[in-house]
């Protein structure tokens, strides 16, 4: 919509120069072109400038079309001499070089419409370019030949409606995926609304329209012009992480956020609040002597199994306890959770952790045959020596004194591997982000912070050493197709944490495969 905007200045500027379009406006588009090659994919995509070559082909098209003389003009002699001629025309000469037009406009019109359908298209940027040159020499062959074909009365109905159609397509695609993502005739009925609102807009607006007076066209710009503003200046209502909105996580096709902005903005907003409680959970005062929902001591029912499950840990065990009963509950007889807020259990307490726990005693009268010791490093994730054994690292004693009491206790350990932090107040800098209008992923890396080494060697170095330990690492579960933690997605565009840096619902359903995948294989 900005190109509208823009193109009147744009015109302005030519005229003050030259009054041929061809040459200003192949200029504009070749400037263009460089810097849609210049900038990534996504930016490339949301930039007016970067696309303005394409506009910019569709008008050097049809000025080139304009300028060159297709039908030069006869003499009275020459129209006289070819209506006396007409019957000594054979099937050879017009007819041989109408019927060549015919079939390399209509392979032109193929290449624009037809190979972005194709099994295996071209990569977007190429495509992009491919469909919009093939398109711009069908508007400059449509002034020399008339193609059958495209002339049909259909085709040129369809050509008539196009633009309100593509205006209309995009909010019904939003509507339809939403409501009827599962149902594989949502795309098609959402194919169908848009045709009849484009068929109905061209009908009683457009034609309408063109036959308006100048006052009357005005008024109706302006009105719109007001109405737009009013829309644009509303409060953005999905900045406030703070506000309740209720949706349906399990109907929503994310896979939309990756072109939606809205959407995707709307979920991290969603997102963005603390996802600590467990709902399934019992809480009591059970060790703490007091109430500290949604920390604490709480009971999940009571399973089938035959095994006592224990979560141990600070704030991840309470943020992801609830991932581990969903899939470990067809083994458990007894799943409990303890966790408190900054309490890395096999480190000296920090000042941030109020609260002054035995945790030896918890696992003397609990007896957990399972525990998933879950910790988000803080402490643990302090450099040490390189040049020195790590049995010397304080951090790293502390941490195998706490795991060899563990091992005596229970038979089964689960230890969670490290992983980066996002920045603080991940979903505010995302949503700042953007809300200039650009995608999550144009951001790469810049939510993250690369602290997680130090931390994972430590953890790994235990593995080695406990017999009875398994390390779970959720890294394969939530890096890019190149390996690398982003902390969203950036297909979906959408976050693995919370404004607490905890994970949520999106993060837990990715590591919720892990622990599917440990309960499928385990084993005692």
């Amino acid at each position: 919509m900005q190109w509208y905007l823009l193109v009147p200045f744009i015109y302005f500027i030519q005229r003050l120069f030259t009054n041929d379009e061809r040459p200003f406006f192949s200029g504009v588009a070749v400037i263009s072109l460089i810097l849609y090659f210049c900038l990534d994919i996504d930016a490339a995509f949301y930039s007016v400038f970067a696309r303005m070559w394409q506009f910019c082909c569709g008008i050097v098209a049809f000025a080139w079309s304009q300028n060159e003389n297709f039908y030069p003009e006869r003499s009275t002699a020459d129209e006289s001499q070819l209506l006396n001629n007409e019957q000594n025309i054979t099937r050879k000469g017009m007819p041989e070089f109408s019927w060549m037009m015919e079939f390399f406009t209509c392979a032109v019109f193929m290449l624009a419409m037809a190979v972005p359908f194709l099994m295996n298209p071209l990569p977007t940027r190429f495509l992009r370019i491919e469909t919009t040159f093939a398109t711009a020499i069908l508007i400059y062959l449509g002034k020399k030949h008339q193609t059958i074909l495209l002339t049909k009365s259909e085709l040129v109905y369809v050509g008539d409606i196009s633009y309100a159609f593509y205006l209309f397509h995009w909010p019904v695609h939003v509507i339809v995926t939403y409501y009827y993502f599962e149902n594989p005739l949502g795309p098609l009925f959402g194919i169908f609304v848009s045709g009849f609102l484009a068929a109905i807009t061209y009908r009683y607006y457009e034609e309408t329209y063109l036959r308006m007076s100048p006052p009357i066209v005005i008024s109706l710009i302006l009105g719109l012009l007001c109405g737009c503003a009013f829309l644009s200046f509303q409060p953005e209502r999905a900045d406030d992480l703070s506000l309740e909105l209720n949706i349906d996580l399990s109907k929503v096709n994310v896979n939309d956020a990756a072109w939606n902005m809205t959407l995707m903005r709307y979920l991290i907003a969603k997102e963005g609040h603390s996802h600590m409680y467990n709902e399934e959970c019992t809480y009591s005062d059970r060790f703490l002597n007091k109430t500290a929902k949604p920390r604490g001591f709480c009971s999940m029912q009571k399973g089938s199994g035959k095994y006592n499950f224990l979560v141990l840990g600070n704030s991840f065990a309470c943020n992801q306890g609830d991932v581990v009963y969903k899939a470990f509950k067809v083994h458990a007889n007894e799943f409990n959770i303890f966790c408190l807020s900054a309490c890395e259990v096999w480190l000296p307490t920090r000042s941030e952790c109020d609260s002054i726990v035995n945790y030896t005693a918890i696992l003397e009268e609990l007896k957990p045959d399972v525990v998933f010791f879950i910790i988000r490093h803080v402490k643990g994730k302090e450099a040490f020596n390189g040049t020195n054994m790590l049995s010397d690292d304080v951090i790293y004693r502390n941490q195998t004194r706490f795991l060899d009491y563990l091992e005596k206790v229970a038979k089964k350990v689960y230890i969670i591997q490290a992983v980066p932090s996002c920045k603080t107040q991940c979903p505010y800098i995302a949503l700042k982000y953007t809300e200039k209008g650009k995608p999550l992923n144009a951001i790469k890396d810049g939510l993250i912070v690369r602290d997680d080494f130090f931390a994972r060697q430590r953890i790994w170095e235990m593995g080695i050493r406990c017999r009875k330990c398994e390390i779970v690492d959720y890294m394969p579960a939530l890096v890019d197709e190149h390996g690398e933690y982003l902390g969203y997605d950036p297909k979906t565009n959408l976050m693995y944490m919370d404004v607490d840096n905890h994970f949520n619902n999106f993060g837990k359903a990715r590591i919720r495969t892990v622990f599917d995948r440990l309960s499928k294989n385990f084993m005692m």
